[in-house]
C-alpha cells in the first residue's frame, strides 16, 4: 500500500486541494481520502501472477499471513516471504 500512496503524490494525483487546514495543521479531505481508499483497493483487487497462476494481491496477502502465524506458532519449520520481482 506505501507504493500506491507514495505513487499518488509522485504523479500529483493528490494535490493541495486534496488536503485542509485542521488546528494548525494540514489533513486530508474527503476526496484526497476517497483517492488513497480507491487506490489501494484497486491494487488489492488486481491480479499478479504466481507460479503459472493468475492470483488477487489482496489473496497472496492473507495467504502470507497464514504463513508467518504458523511459523510463529510453530507449526511450520520455517517461513518464504512472497517476493516480487
Amino acid at each position: 500500500a506505501d507504493r500506491v500512496i507514495i505513487n499518488l503524490f509522485v504523479r500529483k494525483q493528490i494535490k493541495e486541494e486534496d488536503f485542509e487546514e485542521n488546528a494548525g495543521t494540514k489533513i486530508l479531505s474527503k476526496s484526497g481520502r476517497q483517492k488513497i481508499v480507491e487506490a489501494v483497493l484497486g491494487k488489492l483487487y488486481s491480479k499478479m501472477n504466481v507460479d503459472d497462476k493468475e492470483r488477487f494481491v489482496k489473496n497472496i496477502i492473507v495467504e502470507q499471513a497464514r504463513k508467518i502465524t504458523r511459523f510463529v506458532l510453530g507449526e511450520a519449520d520455517s517461513y518464504n516471504p512472497f517476493i516480487t520481482r
